[in-house]
C-alpha cells in the first residue's frame, strides 16, 4: 500500500510556452441582454509546469520536498514593497 504525504499543485508554464488567450463571445439568450465574454487560454504543447509553493494547504511540504527554503520579510522589508503599490492604486484609482 502507497501511503500518500502530500499532493503537488503545479501551473502550465503559460509564459515559456506562449500560451494563447482566446475571446469568445456568447450573444444574448432568452432573457439575457447582454454578451457573455468568456476569456480562455489555449494551452501549447510545451510540458513545463511551474510549482505553485503558496497557494495549498501544504506549503510546508512543497519547501521540504522541493528544497526552497524563504525567510520571512522584516518590517522595513514589507513597507517597501507595500507603500510603492499603495500609491500606485491610490493613483490609478482616480482614473
Amino acid at each position: 500500500m502507497i501511503e500518500i504525504t502530500v499532493c503537488l499543485n503545479v501551473q502550465h508554464n503559460c509564459h515559456n510556452g506562449r500560451c494563447e488567450t482566446t475571446k469568445t463571445i456568447i450573444p444574448p439568450k432568452g432573457s439575457k441582454e447582454v454578451h457573455t465574454v468568456m476569456m480562455n487560454i489555449k494551452h501549447s504543447t510545451h510540458n513545463r509546469y511551474i510549482l505553485n509553493v503558496s497557494s495549498h494547504d501544504a506549503a510546508r511540504y512543497h519547501r521540504l520536498l522541493s528544497h526552497l527554503s524563504f525567510t520571512l520579510p522584516d518590517q522595513q522589508a514589507i513597507t517597501n514593497i507595500v507603500e510603492p503599490s499603495v500609491a500606485k492604486w491610490a493613483q490609478n484609482r482616480g482614473q
